[in-house]
Formats: structure tokens, C-alpha cells, sequence
């Protein structure tokens, strides 16, 4: 289990000291802020610097569960997975061998996203004549019961651009 090191903590008179304020004090119990729990004071060493770290020995697993310096490592694996599958299900976006069209110089050219002309790739927009048709989902009538179609109430934005 990976912990977080933590840069506050409390002492049984509920006062609160950093690592390098807690190494200068008196020994001590220090105690989480968030879980209560006890915490070892590490010195700074090896290019380290000084923090608390949770001590497992007097550590509850409800304790543990609810302490977000202890579950950070957890919740980010869980992050991650979520944001994989986010990811997965994107659409694959890429700039090679598509036809572009520079606005700066109105050259037309197919390939990487670059226009030899102008040196860069920032005045190029995708050529839409060439490009896949925009996926519109046909209207649904609010009168699908009795067979009517209703006007749509927000206008369609694309259709006024072909």
C-alpha cells in the first residue's frame, strides 16, 4: 500500500505542525488530519524532504478506506481505468493522408497537415468536400403516436453552412 506523504498534523493538544515544526518540538504522537490515525515523522534524508507517513501498525482498515492520503494510490488506478475507457471509445483522429485546403494562400494539397507554401500547418482546414458526411440524427416527433411531424424547435445549424 502506498501512502501519500502528508505536510500537516495534529498532536494529542489538537495543535497543528509541519514535519520541519515536529522534528524541532519535543517527541510526540502525531495524528492525521483527515483519519485521526497516528503518523510517523520522517526527517529529510537523501534528498528527501521531511513529512508524516500513516503508520500501519495502528491503522483500522475503516480508517485506511475513508483517509484520502491513503486511498490516493487506489482512486487513481480507478481514475485511470475510467479514463481508458473514456479514451477507448473516442473516435481515432488523424492528420495524415486527408486532403486540406491552406485558407492563407488557397493551396489544396493531400497528406500531412502542412502547407509548403505558407511553411506552416495553422491557415489548413480539412477539405469537407472530401470529408466523411456529418452524422445527424433524423428528428424525433413529440407526435410519434399519432403518426404527425412536428417543425424542429432549434433550427439546424449545419444545413445552413453546405
Amino acid at each position: 500500500m502506498q501512502m501519500t506523504p502528508q505536510y500537516l498534523a495534529i498532536n494529542a493538544a489538537g495543535k497543528y505542525f509541519t514535519p520541519w515544526n515536529a522534528i524541532k518540538a519535543p517527541v510526540q504522537t502525531w495524528f492525521c488530519t483527515s483519519c485521526l490515525s497516528e503518523l510517523r515523522l520522517h526527517k529529510a534524508s537523501d534528498g528527501l524532504e521531511a513529512c508524516f507517513t500513516h503508520d500501519l501498525l495502528c491503522l483500522t482498515p475503516s480508517k485506511a478506506e475513508s483517509c484520502p492520503y491513503i486511498a490516493e494510490e487506489r482512486k487513481k488506478h480507478d481514475r485511470l481505468a475510467y479514463l481508458r475507457q473514456i479514451v477507448e471509445q473516442l473516435p481515432l483522429y488523424t492528420n495524415q493522408g486527408k486532403d486540406w485546403r491552406c485558407v492563407l494562400c488557397q493551396q489544396d494539397y493531400h497528406g500531412h497537415k502542412f502547407c509548403v507554401i505558407c511553411g506552416s500547418g495553422i491557415y489548413s482546414i480539412e477539405d469537407v468536400s472530401t470529408a466523411l458526411p456529418v452524422y445527424s440524427p433524423r428528428p424525433c416527433s413529440r407526435f410519434i403516436l399519432t403518426g404527425e411531424l412536428d417543425d424542429l424547435e432549434t433550427p439546424d445549424i449545419l444545413s445552413s453552412l453546405y
